[in-house]
């Protein structure tokens, strides 16, 4: 499966459920692997594109797990497995209410931890998704799906705390503790360095914003334009008025050449303002800078003109980010 042999995957995972003898049916633990062949069938299928046929298989495992909750209601990683498949159909709810069970039963159950860290932060709720994953790994300290996950909803939460639309939503000095965690737990992933450079940023800690930063370019192979508008705002408030420049145009023709949402643009903004550039001074400076290029653009005029006009601030909207016991 991992190799993209997606149909090779499909009959493996048929010809395992055809081989299944009809007494393994008599155990919770036999119903709940045929239920998880399902399960993973059904994800299969939808990564094929066959949604009738994974809803099928997703209703089937559904039926098996709570088949071997019925036969014994304390027999754990039923309710873990039953909690995934809801995850992966978008019922956290439901699967939070089957995860508090298991932990009720087991209250040493990791995956209940992590799967209950993952439905929270599909909620949007990443300040409780880190409480679970922190007390997985405190069970646990190797696993790293609880590593994984808690690098994720910290850099995230960092993230909303640096980046809200309203300064009144933010929390520099907390943004700055969640990113560090999350570099801790993941030093090598550009994107957590890059949160880091903006939650510093956002603490009036310039030079430490532009390392950080600069690393998160070095770890995306030469570029970073996610984070490329704090690294300009960075380099001018460091008294590093070239390398703003500098990068800011590189930045602006970044933004020319595709929509990179509404968020992207209040960035571009606000680094406008910070180096003292109005929306029609940009426009001037991209031409003067970049004019055979952006000819060479596939956009028409209107279009590109328009991204090139930062937006004012708007709302953030967060962003969201499966375990035996």
């Amino acid at each position: 499966r991992r190799v993209g042999q997606l149909d090779k995957a499909r009959k493996l995972y048929e010809t395992l459920l055809a081989s299944y003898d009809n007494r393994i049916a008599d155990s919770p633990e036999g119903i709940r692997t045929i239920g998880s062949l399902h399960q993973y069938l059904a994800r299969l299928l939808s990564e094929l594109k066959q949604p009738v046929e994974a809803q099928r298989r997703w209703d089937e495992a559904i039926t098996l797990y709570r088949k071997a909750i019925e036969l014994d209601p304390e027999y754990v990683r039923s309710y873990t497995s039953l909690g995934g498949v809801y995850i992966e159909l978008g019922k956290p709810d439901e699967a939070i209410a089957l995860f508090r069970k298991a932990i009720e039963l087991d209250p040493e159950c990791t995956a209940a931890h992590i799967n209950w860290g993952v439905a929270l932060a599909i909620m949007g709720k990443l300040d409780e998704a880190i409480e679970h994953y922190r007390q997985a790994i405190a069970l646990e300290p190797g696993n790293h799906l609880a590593h994984n996950g808690l690098a994720w909803a910290c850099t995230n939460l960092a993230w909303g705390f640096a980046t809200a639309a309203e300064a009144s939503q933010r929390d520099p000095a907390k943004s700055v503790e969640l990113a560090r965690e999350a570099v801790e737990l993941q030093p090598d992933s550009a994107n957590n360095r890059g949160n880091l450079g903006v939650a510093l940023y956002r603490n009036d800690e310039f030079q430490a914003a532009v390392d950080a930063l600069e690393k998160a370019r070095e770890l995306h192979r030469g570029d970073d334009p996610e984070h490329r508008f704090f690294l300009v705002m960075a380099y001018w408030k460091n008294g590093q008025q070239d390398q703003a420049l500098a990068n800011y145009k590189e930045a602006a023709l970044w933004m020319l050449q595709g929509d990179r949402g509404e968020e992207q643009r209040r960035f571009q903004g606000e680094a406008g303002e910070v180096l003292g550039l109005d929306p029609e001074e940009t426009i001037e400076l991209l031409v003067e800078t970049f004019g055979e290029q952006i000819l060479q653009t596939p956009n028409d005029p209107e279009p590109w003109l328009d991204r090139a006009r930062p937006v004012s601030y708007t709302h953030l909207t967060l962003p969201t980010i499966n375990g035996e016991c």
